[in-house]
């Protein structure tokens, strides 16, 4: 019997190690993908230090960036529905833009803006592209919620702040006015990504990364 339950140990022990690993390997591939860039650390939860964002949308505004909120990070946490916000509303600022909606319409920015509606867009268990049109009922309150506090707050100066200083760098265009750019790394091509290669000081929150200054060559690093 003893011989016995030594062989079982030898032989069980390894394979739950094993399964063990494999769990591990699954927990963490999404976060290897992400950090493939520059190799910072995750954020993990709302900064306790935010800028004042104050921005007064109309009410179409308002609505549309719901939808916005909902296309682009409608499965992410309440800090990334606020970080894809507060990039807009950056950007938005930084550009020149008029309003909101400017911000989501203009250049192609936004993949789920198709002729000035929002649209969430994913592919089925066969491969296809399916394209659905977002209608208010869809949005929920949690979405509401995060967006009204990227009205108010802007997170992502301090998190790229932050993150600068984790790396030692002292410059703020790296982080002053917040980020003006995010994409998700596991939606884009393999030539989009390694155009963002460069990119030294960024976030990683859920499937994306965001960033302020987009370093595009060595010579700019």
């Amino acid at each position: 019997m003893k011989r016995l339950l030594s062989i079982l140990f030898v032989i069980v022990i390894p394979i739950f190690c094993m399964i063990g690993n494999i769990m591990q390997i699954e927990v963490t591939t999404q976060e290897v993908v992400l950090q493939q860039y520059v190799g910072c650390e995750m954020v993990q939860e709302i900064s306790t230090i935010e800028r004042i964002m104050n921005y007064e949308p109309t009410e179409e505004e308002r609505l549309f960036a719901y939808k916005v909120a909902y296309a682009e990070a409608g499965l992410e946490d309440e800090l990334g529905k606020i970080l894809v916000i507060n990039t807009a509303i950056n950007n938005m600022r930084e550009r020149g833009f008029e309003n909101l909606i400017q911000e989501f319409t203009a250049r192609g920015r936004y993949s789920t803006v198709i002729n000035g509606e929002v649209y969430l867009i994913y592919r089925n268990k066969q491969g296809d592209r399916i394209e659905k049109l977002i209608t208010d009922d869809m949005i929920s309150q949690e979405i509401k919620d995060a967006v009204e506090e990227a009205f108010l707050k802007d997170y992502s100066e301090e998190l790229l702040k932050q993150e600068a200083e984790r790396l030692g760098i002292t410059d703020s265009k790296y982080y002053e006015g917040g980020t003006l750019y995010f994409c998700n790394p596991k939606a884009i091509s393999s030539e989009k990504a390694n155009n963002r290669k460069y990119i030294k000081v960024l976030l990683i929150h859920g499937n994306h990364v965001f960033y302020r200054y987009w370093n595009k060559s060595e010579d700019d690093l």
